[in-house]
């Protein structure tokens, strides 16, 4: 990676649309899980087992959102399901919604880990024009980022390279309890004054379809995070053997820091690493109205020196029978974070990570669209 002073920080927050342009709309949005798991059971000659697999989901979404999951052309939003799928195990809990649950869980995993690697896409430009203090926060549950970041390299015995890995470096150490001497600095230092600035991480701030937990009550590794090499595998916890469980997190209002202490601290550094931010690049992230903790996690870049905020998205855009025309409901929720602490020309558009590499704005890629005018307009 390039040498950056630490005054120069630049903060990468990651949605789906990343993934969605990594590998050319092979990958789903969050209401393509459903339609995408139908068109690869079909591919692997499956239909029947995952119908029949998935039977009790399907009721289960059909019974409180009046929608048929097996029919080919439905969007269902996957996190709406999770986060009541969620509630129902709080306020209701029973053996039948927590296999739901897990139904559901395994559901996304048979998706993300059958989307086809790139082997030229997007993420291998962003991994290569990442400076030293650069960090990621990520809203993503595939690993596609991950294994570009070195991801695999973790589990690769006798070599030198892990040690360089951006993932190892970013995560693994840190917040991994895989056994308990991968607790590293989170487990054994001493309480710290102050979080170093200069530091490079990755964040996966609603978790990872390679990350496990054990939920049994009297287990003394309950609720740790558990990286695993093979997510499609069934895991076992290493202190008390029983079954561990996909950690997955919806946005709920209720983020449930104190369940799963890890995912605590990814959203507490996360925090401060916009704190230090002097640019925050949002790629592909939609920020949902109904996560608020997500609003407030990006909120934080105003307390630090922000100067500058780039929007990567196609959405930036709308065709009209008129042409090309900022998207502006969608530009100002984004811009209104940081009204009043970054100035309107400072607010960068890209329709897409390989213009952001070209420095080719909507602007320069659109010429009729007016900059005068989206400036009032903003």
């Amino acid at each position: 990676m390039n040498k950056m002073n630490n005054t120069d920080k630049t903060v990468y927050i990651l949605g789906a649309g990343s993934s969605i342009s990594h590998t050319n709309n092979k990958s789903p949005t969050i209401e393509d899980i459903f339609i995408f798991g139908k068109k690869i059971a079909r591919s692997f000659d499956i239909y029947k087992q995952y119908s029949d697999r998935y039977k009790d989901l399907g009721k289960y979404i059909f019974d409180f959102f009046g929608l048929d999951m097996f029919t080919v052309y439905n969007k269902i939003n996957v996190e709406d399901i999770l986060t009541s799928i969620t509630i129902s195990i709080e306020k209701y809990p029973n053996p039948l919604v927590y296999k739901i649950r897990n139904d559901l869980l395994d559901l996304i995993n048979f998706v993300l880990t059958n989307i086809n690697e790139s082997l030229t896409g997007d993420y291998y430009t962003f991994k290569n024009q990442l400076k030293k203090n650069d960090s990621i926060i990520s809203f993503n549950w595939d690993l596609l980022l991950d294994n570009i970041l070195g991801r695999l390299l973790i589990w690769i015995d006798n070599t030198d390279d892990k040690t360089n890995s951006l993932y190892h470096n970013m995560f693994f150490n840190r917040f991994a309890a895989e056994p308990e001497y991968y607790l590293g600095n989170m487990g054994n230092s001493p309480p710290e004054r102050e979080i170093n600035k200069g530091q490079s991480v990755y964040l996966k701030l609603h978790g990872s379809i390679d990350w496990q937990y054990c939920n049994k009550e009297m287990c003394r590794g309950k609720n740790k995070l558990f990286p695993v090499f093979l997510p499609k595998a069934k895991h076992y916890c290493s202190y008390c053997y029983a079954l561990t469980q996909r950690l997955v997190i919806p946005p709920l209002l209720n983020k449930q820091f104190d369940k799963y202490p890890a995912i605590g601290a990814l959203w507490n550094i996360a925090a401060k690493e916009l704190q230090f931010a002097k640019r925050v690049v949002i790629w592909g992230y939609s920020l949902p109205k109904t996560d608020f903790y997500s609003d407030w996690i990006i909120r934080q870049a105003r307390i630090g020196d922000i100067k500058e905020l780039v929007i990567i998205n196609p959405s930036v855009i709308r065709e009209s029978r008129t042409g090309e025309n900022i998207n502006y409901p969608f530009v100002r929720k984004f811009y209104s974070i940081f009204r009043k602490i970054i100035e309107k020309e400072d607010c960068k558009l890209y329709t897409s990570h390989k213009d952001f590499i070209k420095k080719q704005d909507v602007f320069a890629k659109f010429p009729l669209l007016d900059k005068n005018n989206y400036l009032n307009l903003l």
